[in-house]
Formats: structure tokens, C-alpha cells, sequence
């Protein structure tokens, strides 16, 4: 599948590990596409794991010298948060782009958490995931 954003060109990222939510469409896949090509370890952290293979073998078979995993990721589950997280406990994430959404809803839907859908994912997820991230050990300190 071509996109239809424009390919980035990103300077080497070869050995550094990003992780893209919401890698499976759109702004996110592209940004996939384009760290792979640049060398980067990507992550698609996605809701749907089965759509996140698809995408990610396409973009192996584009570019069979990127790598690209795939992880679940629901933003609008903090436990789903922390278990993503979790995973990367002995790693260093180096990039991380925050590009899960989902946009507004007839009706006021509430997460498991609590929270109203449409802020738990595209708001409380993301800071709950870059506070968990930026506490592991080797995090860069943010000023």
C-alpha cells in the first residue's frame, strides 16, 4: 500500500529504539515507514495487533532492511499503558511519538478507568505512558 504522505527523510537512526502509537494508518504509519528507513528499531504500538502485522510485514516487505515490531497498546486503558511499559523495562527509548487519537463521540463514553474515552486516549494515555517511560532507568532527563 503506497502512502499518500509525503516520505520523510530522517537522518540515520540505526540502533535507536522509537516506539510510534497508533502505527497502524495514517500519520503514524508513515512515521513508521519512515524511522525504518532510517535505520531506527520501530515499534507500531497498536490497539489492533492483527491490523499493526499487516502493516508492519508491508513495510518489512518494502523495506526488508527496517525492523519493525508490533506491540498492543489501548491508550484508553491505563493497565494497557503500564503493561506496554513494562515491556521495556531493559530498554532505552530514544524516540517516541505520541500519535494515537481517536476523535469525539455522540455520547459520553466512559474507560474502564473512568475517565471520558476520547481524553483518556488521546491525552491521559500518552502522559501516563511518557512518565513510565521517562522513569526507567537511562531515561533522558527532561527540562
Amino acid at each position: 500500500m503506497k502512502d499518500r504522505l509525503t516520505p520523510l527523510t530522517i537522518p540515520s537512526r540505526k540502533g535507536r529504539l522509537a516506539i510510534v502509537t497508533g502505527a497502524s494508518g495514517g500519520i503514524g504509519r508513515a512515521t513508521a515507514r519512515a524511522l525504518g528507513l532510517a535505520g531506527a528499531d520501530v515499534v507500531l504500538a497498536v490497539r489492533n495487533v492483527e491490523k499493526g502485522e499487516s502493516v508492519a510485514q508491508e513495510l518489512r516487505a518494502e523495506h526488508p532492511e527496517g525492523s519493525h515490531t508490533v506491540a498492543e497498546l489501548d491508550t484508553s486503558d491505563l493497565s494497557s499503558v503500564r503493561t506496554f511499559a513494562d515491556q521495556y523495562q531493559a530498554r532505552h527509548v530514544d524516540i517516541l511519538v505520541l500519535n494515537a487519537g481517536i476523535g469525539g463521540t455522540r455520547t459520553r463514553t466512559e474507560t474502564a478507568d473512568g475517565h471520558e474515552l476520547v481524553t483518556a486516549t488521546n491525552y491521559l494515555g500518552h502522559f501516563a505512558l511518557t512518565a513510565l517511560l521517562l522513569s526507567l532507568p537511562g531515561s533522558p532527563v527532561l527540562y
